[in-house]
């Protein structure tokens, strides 16, 4: 059975960036870093790739985002609520591979209490 996992919300405004900054906590691995608050709109959880210069010219950039965006919209999908998420790549984020950025993903969403530790279930997954 395949499942069909839609595309995740976006976080655009610079007011929204500056709340989660300020008032989210951060998790970090070795990476990444991620930042999550609580969200800005009910009922939705946004996220923001960051991927700074430091990592390289911009299909590497690119090619780092993709990667990241795919493996959040298998992991989170639209499955949990009301969390915003800023997912900020660190230097040498780009020799990870998918499969490297997925699973410290998942692990930094684990430690943020998005999902669970197994990655297999989810807290909200009782909602829908």
């Amino acid at each position: 059975m395949v499942r069909v996992v839609s595309k995740l919300p976006t976080i655009r405004l610079q007011k929204d960036f500056r709340r989660i900054f300020a008032n989210g906590r951060r998790f970090g691995s070795r990476h990444l870093t991620a930042i999550v608050a609580a969200a800005g709109e009910t009922g939705v959880t946004r996220m923001a790739f960051v991927v700074s210069k430091k990592l390289g010219g911009a299909v590497r950039r690119n090619r780092v985002r993709r990667r990241l965006r795919e493996a959040a919209r298998h992991l989170i999908g639209d499955r949990c609520h009301d969390r915003d998420i800023i997912v900020i790549a660190k230097p040498g984020a780009e020799e990870a591979g998918y499969w490297g950025l997925h699973e410290q993903l998942a692990e930094l969403l684990a430690k943020a209490g998005v999902l669970e530790p197994d990655n297999n279930k989810h807290p909200c997954s009782h909602e829908r």
